[in-house]
């Protein structure tokens, strides 16, 4: 699955998803899944930068027309917080986007993979858990590559939504002899304590293929496949009744293209899109934010402008064996696990029709079932905003409140989040957009806290970009 953040396609990694920063050849047999390779993106504002004001007076846009906005230097806001750096032994080189999750069903626990690389090359790695909320991390056992390979991509850390001690962890591995690049996924049940390796999910006869997210939906593991470089890939569901020891696709039943799913406990959203748009170029959405479909925090978007119906969404209440349509006014929302009940907050975007139109974000606190319309970025601190960046970094917290990286309209590349971290309280009639703090820039989460809610990102380390591997940092809302 791509991972690009630009205004349709908001995930950012892969070659086609991001380029490389070097493939790991590694002599060790057995070294650590943990230390596969990382990419990087363009050059972009670090992570925990302020907002930067551009010099050019040329205005953004609305439904296509040039309107001024202000460039006043610095911006006429100011943010209420900073991100903290957890106290102790936190790791310091986590991929950003899938290299760590927080286990919704125990906020306190979550895991990361820590991975070094020196000319190009994974040369030290370990794999972490905290159990305080990431206040403090240790390095716990690792998964072993197979012998006789090498890691050939980057690492992705996935937790069952319902079990913080069911965790797995995806790497591609290249075997040189044959050439061929095989996902492999191990699986720990004991919090990364110790690990088994799945069976490789079935080499795809459309080139080489990776899994892009993983769920537990009951004793059921889901898998989202795509092609390695280009993440278009028709019916790209695979699932496991067995523990992983054998694959077959996944809701074959449904028309058209089946392609990412969200869990919401023992249900399944999964996307469909129709022959029209599929025929466009072979062209899937994707994602407006951060790293797996199956985690809070992640999302579709919708096609939007390019052309062709919108995506059409279908629900199973019994682990994939029967289906329903349901309505879902954008993208693939995201879904976060409410604070308090079991129902799941959920944000989805609805791409703009025309050039330069806002974006529309629809908020749900029923997990679905209905949805309304939050304030567009339009006008939001005189103009200072672009109107069509909200979704970028989108995060909806345990408690409803949404939260978006945001972009200056002056027509900068489009995955960059150089105008902040901006905050809205869904749940009011009467809500605004607030600028919070310096931009995520990369994948945040949110956990639940003694005192509310505390929110995470991975800020690149020093003189890094965005994109690159980090330490985990946190801010509490307010």
């Amino acid at each position: 699955m791509s991972k690009r953040r630009d205004r349709g396609q908001r995930w950012h990694g892969t070659i086609g998803k991001q380029a490389t920063l070097g493939v790991a050849l590694v002599a060790l047999l057995a070294l650590a899944a943990c230390g596969g390779t990382t990419r990087t993106g363009a050059l972009r504002p670090r992570a925990g930068s302020g907002p930067v004001a551009s010099a050019t007076t040329s205005g953004g846009q609305t439904n296509g027309t040039p309107v001024p906005y202000p460039t006043t230097v610095p911006p006429p806001y100011a943010f209420p917080k900073t991100w903290q750096v957890p106290a102790s032994g936190a790791p310091t080189q986590v991929t950003p986007y899938q290299g760590w999750v927080f286990a919704p069903s125990s906020p306190r626990v979550g895991y990361a993979c820590n991975t070094v690389q020196t000319a190009g090359q994974a040369s030290a790695s370990s794999f972490y858990a905290t159990h305080d909320g990431g206040q403090t991390w240790q390095a716990v056992g690792q998964p072993q590559i197979p012998t006789g390979s090498t890691p050939a991509g980057e690492v992705s850390v996935f937790v069952d939504a319902a079990n913080a001690q069911d965790v797995f962890v995806k790497q591609d591995v290249s075997y040189p002899e044959s050439g061929a690049s095989v996902p492999t996924v191990w699986r720990s049940l004991d919090g990364g304590a110790t690990w088994h390796q799945l069976a490789s999910v079935p080499i795809l006869p459309q080139g080489p293929s990776t899994v892009n997210g993983l769920g537990v939906l009951g004793t059921r593991i889901v898998v989202a496949m795509s092609i390695q470089g280009e993440g278009t890939l028709d019916n790209d569901l695979y699932a496991s009744d067995d523990g992983g020891a054998t694959w077959h696709q996944f809701a074959v039943s449904l028309p058209s293209r089946v392609l990412g799913f969200v869990i919401l406990g023992n249900s399944v959203i999964v996307q469909t899109i129709p022959p029209a748009v599929a025929a466009a170029a072979d062209r899937r959405p994707t994602a407006r934010s951060g790293p797996s479909l199956t985690r809070p925090g992640s999302l579709l978007s919708a096609p939007g402008s390019s052309g062709g119906p919108p995506p059409v969404y279908f629900r199973s209440d019994d682990g994939g064996n029967t289906w329903a349509k349901v309505s879902v006014p954008g993208g693939m929302p995201v879904f976060t696990l409410a604070a308090a009940g079991t129902a799941y907050f959920g944000v989805s975007v609805a791409e703009p029709q025309s050039p330069g139109a806002p974006v529309v974000a629809y908020w749900s606190q029923d997990s679905g079932a209905t949805w309304k319309a939050l304030p567009t970025l339009q006008g939001v601190e005189g103009g200072w905003l672009d109107p069509t960046s909200l979704g970028l970094n989108l995060l909806v917290a345990p408690d409803g409140t949404v939260l978006t990286d945001t972009r200056h309209p002056t027509n900068p590349p489009a995955y960059q989040s150089d105008a902040g971290l901006f905050v809205l309280n869904a749940a009011s009639a009467t809500a605004v957009w607030q600028p919070l703090a310096p931009s995520a820039d990369n994948q945040m989460q949110a956990v639940r806290t003694a005192s509310g809610v505390r929110v995470w990102t991975v800020q690149a380390s020093s003189g890094g970009f965005a994109g690159t591997p980090g330490t985990p940092v946190y801010l509490d809302l307010p």
